[in-house]
């Protein structure tokens, strides 16, 4: 599965979280008492929250099991895209630096 198939996935409304995510991960980065591996799954909590609680109260404005779960997914996915862009940049950005001194 593509970059581009995941963001068809995850509802435009949404795709805001990726971006905080990734702001708030960036943040935790700062942070020297958090460790590396810690920071995904903070990511990963965060965004199912932000999804559940934006997918009640701003889209659907009920609560149901569905809308839970979709909420849920919907949050993995975000967090997902997240540290992913921020994988996909560090590859860009450092090793292509790496490489470069290589040569």
């Amino acid at each position: 599965m593509s970059m581009e198939q995941v963001l068809q996935v995850i509802r435009p409304e949404l795709l805001i979280v990726v971006v905080v995510c990734y702001c708030l991960g960036l943040f935790l980065k700062n942070i020297p008492h958090i460790k590396d591996w810690v920071i995904p799954f903070v990511l990963l909590i965060s965004s199912i929250i932000m999804c559940v609680l934006y997918m009640g109260l701003v889209i659907e404005n009920t609560w149901s099991l569905v809308i839970v779960f979709i909420g849920i997914m919907q949050g993995i996915l975000c967090a997902s895209v997240s540290v992913f862009g921020n994988e996909i940049l560090k590859q860009i950005t450092y090793k292509r630096d790496i490489d470069k001194k290589r040569s």
